[in-house]
């Protein structure tokens, strides 16, 4: 137990040796993950700084999908894994949104960005408040039409993302 802080600070020297260690980005999850498990770190702090890890990655190389998959540990370390940081913390959304601003076809960027959008489609669904659904669902298949056109090999994928919102 009392560990696992320090199997995460193993992994962030290997992540700065090498941000595009997929290993090491997943030996930080779960690390991490069990420390907030255990009770060693508070789940906002941890969420906090595991955003900020993975953000600086994607700042200096928006393509590295690994960094991407971490944003997503963040949340769901934001909200004990229920899925809803995505809709409701605009940080997570917005690091998409400022990647593509620089890099509008960025495949990892888009795919966030529509996750993000369909969460909420989900949350606002049931009753989450916030948002019109219609904006969402709208936000989610522009997301789609754009991942389509970046990344045509997957275009099928894409549209299977929309089933169901």
């Amino acid at each position: 137990g009392a560990w696992w802080p320090a199997e995460a600070d193993v992994a962030a020297a290997a992540l700065a040796e090498d941000p595009l260690n997929n290993s090491a980005w997943a030996h930080r999850a779960a690390a991490v993950g069990a420390a907030v498990r255990g009770g060693l770190l508070a789940p906002p702090s941890a969420a906090d700084a595991e955003f900020a890890l993975a953000a600086a990655a994607i700042r200096v190389d928006p393509t590295n999908e690994s960094a991407w998959a971490h944003v997503r540990c963040a949340a769901d370390i934001a909200d004990g894994g229920r899925g809803g940081a995505l809709a409701r913390d605009a940080q997570f959304a917005g690091l998409a949104v400022e990647v593509l601003a620089g890099h509008p076809g960025c495949v990892p960027a888009l795919v966030l960005l529509h996750e993000a959008h369909a969460a909420r489609v989900v949350v606002v669904s049931n009753g989450g408040g916030g948002e019109d659904v219609e904006a969402s669902r709208a936000a989610a298949a522009e997301c789609r039409r754009r991942l389509a056109a970046a990344d045509p090999g997957r275009a099928g994928l894409w549209a299977a993302l929309g089933k169901g919102l």
